[in-house]
């Protein structure tokens, strides 16, 4: 983006062993801002014909952004290992927009003019996480191990769009808040048939909702008076073309069976998988 730009950011990276390292904990946390300006003007005149033209703009936008992720993996005994991976990540955004063009003809003593100002906001987050516990059955690399993992997230947002042509304002705004969640589990057996080949076989399901909106409403405005706005031919009307609801929901189970062989170099793998949703 273009403008004059401020950012600023911060991290922090934690490790950690507990319980004669049966213990183990990491972590991460990173945050970011920026603010970033930006104004042009531009002059036209024409000497071929009664008209000049003038344009202003300016924006300026601003971003906040946090992220966290964490691993925490518990080893109980030689058997057996439980790993836990959260996460989390949030973000804030607003900008301001505003531009003004003007079309002059002094011999005429008439100008036309138009005008445009934005207002946004918007909001968001992310928050998720797999658990998975791992069992060892014998020596030999036979391993069971059961996962479950889920996410959840949702974002809103706010803009205000007023537009002037001349003597009519036009004042639009639009509400967007969208919510999504998913969560699944699935269970994996691990066979070796020797040193160097190995088979898998797990199950799976997954369960995903979403949801969203947007509502748009505008008003219509005639003349001022006076330096005040009379009153709005048109107050929140809502715009069906610029509106919507959604929801969706959707599972899905499955299975597959997969092969590995490596002996030393190269190395192969294939997979089948089944999968029914709806």
């Amino acid at each position: 983006q273009n403008g004059v730009a401020k950012s600023n950011g911060l991290g922090v990276n934690y490790n950690d062993a507990l319980f004669d390292d049966r213990l183990e904990i990491q972590g991460s946390y990173f945050f970011n801002s920026t603010d970033t300006h930006q104004e042009d003007s531009t002059f036209s005149d024409y000497l071929t014909i009664d008209r000049r033209t003038e344009a202003y703009s300016r924006s300026d936008t601003k971003n906040l952004n946090h992220s966290m992720n964490m691993l925490i993996r518990f080893t109980p005994g030689d058997n057996d290992q439980i790993v836990f991976r959260p996460r989390f990540s949030a973000q804030r955004n607003s900008s301001t927009s505003s531009s003004r063009n003007y079309t002059i003809s002094p011999l005429a003593r008439d100008t036309a003019s138009t005008s445009n100002e934005t207002i946004s906001r918007g909001d968001g987050y992310n928050v998720g996480g797999n658990l998975t516990w791992l069992h060892k059955l014998n020596d030999k690399g036979r391993v069971l191990s059961l996962g479950f993992n889920g996410t959840l997230s949702g974002s809103g947002s706010n803009s205000d769009d007023l537009r002037t042509i001349n003597a009519t304002y036009v004042d639009q705004n639009a509400t967007n808040e969208t919510n999504n969640y998913n969560y699944g589990a699935d269970v994996t057996w691990t066979e070796p048939i020797n040193e160097n080949m190995q088979l898998t076989a797990s199950l799976n399901m997954r369960n995903n909702h979403s949801e969203s909106e947007r509502v748009t409403t505008y008003d219509q405005m005639g003349d001022m008076m006076n330096g005040r706005r009379l009153d709005p031919i048109v107050r929140d009307s809502i715009d069906a073309n610029l509106s919507n609801t959604f929801i969706s929901d959707y599972k899905t189970q499955g299975a597959n069976v997969g092969y590995r062989f490596h002996n030393h170099k190269p190395e192969w793998k294939g997979r089948l998988e089944v999968q029914a949703g709806g």
